[in-house]
């Protein structure tokens, strides 16, 4: 049996208990007590770590199965999972080592559209080892392909690590108008940025919005979701901007 397959069966005994707590609860017309809640924030802080296990396993399996069968496009793409996972869990030598190999691979296929992501997880990665000048400058360069191949995710993406930049640099309303750019491009293209990414950046905009004010922090992001990313970038870089392709 794989690692991946008694993982997934620990996660469905969780839930299983789970929900026998749930329906005991509710047949007795009643809340949970005091240790049946305790019982079910341990239930539920296990199966959400079992889960982050099981998503870093199946990458695993995915890149071996792709190495066994020489595909080059699926490798590369495991690698950039794995990769991201090794970043979030502080093994940052790991990370770029999976990164670096998924852009060369990608580079060696001509594969332009997907050649952003591996760039845009090494700026991640820059801003997570505290490089917040590189990480700035690869989210630029990686802003710029987007939009020449017209990825509007990874715009959403590459204008929310300019904002995580901003945050960990202190510089907390641009933090809070490049959020609300980013916000804009999601919720127009109907797609919400990677739960990851989510938790990179929440970190740097709840620091503004406690460093700001509420009230301060909201107008700033309605300012960012009302001016183009153009405009945006020349507000809230220090440097020139670069020359960006026009948006399509």
């Amino acid at each position: 049996m794989r690692l991946s397959d008694g993982l997934k069966a620990k996660i469905a005994d969780l839930l299983d208990r789970m929900e026998a707590m749930s329906k005991k609860a509710a047949g007795e017309n009643r809340v949970f007590t005091t240790d049946e809640g305790a019982a079910w924030d341990a239930a539920e802080a296990e199966a959400k770590t079992l889960r982050q296990q099981l998503e870093r396993q199946l990458a695993t399996e995915a890149l071996a199965l792709y190495r066994r069968l020489g595909d080059e496009y699926g490798v590369a793409a495991a690698l950039a999972e794995l990769g991201w996972y090794d970043m979030v869990d502080g093994l940052g030598e790991r990370a770029e080592a999976c990164f670096d190999e998924a852009l060369e691979l990608r580079r060696r296929l001509g594969d332009d559209r997907r050649l952003v992501e591996p760039l845009i997880n090494g700026a991640w990665l820059a801003l997570v080892q505290g490089d917040s000048g590189t990480a700035q400058a690869r989210f630029l360069d990686c802003l710029g392909m987007a939009r020449q191949v017209d990825d509007r995710f990874l715009v959403g993406e590459a204008l929310a690590g300019l904002s995580a930049v901003a945050g960990t640099e202190g510089r907390w309303s641009d933090c809070a108008r490049l959020a609300g750019a980013s916000a804009v491009v999601h919720e127009e293209i109907g797609a919400p940025p990677w739960e990851s990414v989510v938790m990179l950046h929440g970190r740097e905009t709840a620091a503004a919005r406690t460093a700001l004010g509420p009230d301060a922090y909201d107008e700033c992001v309605r300012t960012g979701r009302s001016l183009s990313i153009d405009e945006l970038l020349r507000q809230t870089l220090d440097a020139p901007v670069l020359e960006l392709p026009p948006w399509r």
